[in-house]
């Protein structure tokens, strides 16, 4: 009998862990089980998402930061950006939208949600395989903020397809000007 690579029952659709706003659907492959084919392992969305537009002040308060937009999902850091075209860039790749009317402002930035799902699709493979499907399916490449590095992935609709932190995957050095 074949031994199954999967690190769960391999005849469900995918162990799911909730949380408030946010759902992860995983496959746990293990990078060392890996066959060779590059398929979705997890698929992450986040509804719950929050922006905090830092002010000059707020910046200079926040030494640890350059960013002038903090992403959060239920109060965990998501992603961030340095300049109004990477903020705007990631609206525009993800549908989402900002609800100014539920926003909260005072001297160090102002506080609002998004309106909308972002959703990131990790596959395991290589590079090559995920430019291929990319191409095949006439996808957007892109550069995406991941587990503290930029790295590239393709953009349909709300998701973003890119290679799961565990496989090796190139890291690109991005900046948006």
């Amino acid at each position: 009998m074949e031994s199954k690579k999967f690190m769960y029952n391999p005849n469900a659709k995918g162990n799911v862990f909730r949380k408030s706003g946010r759902a992860s659907i995983s496959k746990g492959i293990h990078y060392a089980n890996y066959d060779g084919k590059l398929e979705i392992i997890n698929v992450e969305r986040n509804s719950n998402l929050f922006v905090q537009k830092l002010t000059e002040k707020g910046m200079k308060f926040r030494k640890d930061t350059h960013y002038k937009y903090l992403i959060t999902t239920n109060a965990t850091s998501h992603t961030a950006f340095s300049t109004d075209k990477g903020y705007n860039e990631f609206l525009k790749n993800h549908k989402l939208k900002e609800d100014k009317k539920s926003m909260t402002e005072n001297e160090y930035g102002k506080y609002f949600p998004l309106i909308g799902t972002e959703e990131r699709v990790y596959m395991a493979g290589t590079y090559k395989q995920l430019d291929e499907f990319g191409e095949k399916k006439k996808l957007k490449p892109i550069a995406v903020l991941d587990n503290g590095d930029y790295t590239r992935g393709y953009v349909e609709d709300n998701k973003v397809y890119l290679l799961n932190p565990n496989y090796p995957r190139k890291i690109l050095k991005y900046r948006w000007e």
